[in-house]
């Protein structure tokens, strides 16, 4: 019985010698997303000066809606397809004290600057970016874990050579960063930036290859 056990005890540490044979990397990169598009939130200038009684609150509330109707008429009638602001229409980081009015999506920041310079003639309009548009992000998706795929590689075999190991198979691939990081915190500061500064889309992963 002790002949057995014994080795059986061999046998397990064998195997776990030969689990611990692999070199294990962590990669994080981005790409750059193209836009497609710019959104603008369109809204009425409130007048500042009105003495906000019962009254006048209400009066003014209605005049607000009447501009609102022919803002949003002038806007169907240059083509530019008004539709209402939502939760997720306001700029990241503003300050407003209602979220009312329409989004307008442009093509480019040339078409964007035509329709910002359009709505500010009216004079009692105003607009202001509220996000870029990339399309299908998960478009960027193949050629972004090819990118780390190919680094991953690369580390991977000069930590073999000069550890003086044959790099192996590919055992492994595991998506994110456990331990948090810097690329965590891009991916979360770029997931609400609205106004698409740089357009960044970043992912890490930890590749694990086997040695011999």
């Amino acid at each position: 019985m002790r002949k057995i056990l014994f080795a059986l005890m061999i046998i397990s540490g064998i195997a776990g010698f030969a689990q611990e044979r692999f070199i294990e990397v962590q990669v994080a990169d981005t790409i750059m997303m193209k836009p497609v598009g710019i959104k603008y939130l369109v809204y009425v200038i409130e007048d500042e000066n009105t003495v906000q009684d019962e009254y006048a609150y209400k009066a003014n509330e209605q005049t607000r809606k009447q501009k609102e109707i022919v803002l949003k008429d002038y806007l169907s009638k240059k083509g530019y397809k008004p539709q209402p602001a939502d939760e997720n229409s306001a700029p990241f980081g503003a300050v407003l004290t209602r979220l009312e009015g329409f989004v307008v999506t442009l093509k480019n920041q040339a078409e964007a600057d035509k329709f910002v310079d359009e709505v500010n003639k009216l004079g009692y309009a105003g607009a202001i970016k509220s996000g870029t548009l990339y399309g299908d992000e998960a478009a960027y998706d193949s050629a972004l874990i090819k990118k780390l795929l190919d680094k991953a590689l690369k580390r991977a075999e000069v930590i073999a050579t000069v550890s003086g190991m044959k790099l192996g198979r590919q055992l492994s691939i595991k998506q994110g960063d456990e331990a948090g990081g810097i690329a965590s915190i891009v991916r979360y500061s770029n997931a609400r930036d609205k106004l698409g500064n740089g357009g960044i889309k970043s992912e890490t992963l930890t590749v694990r290859y086997e040695v011999q």
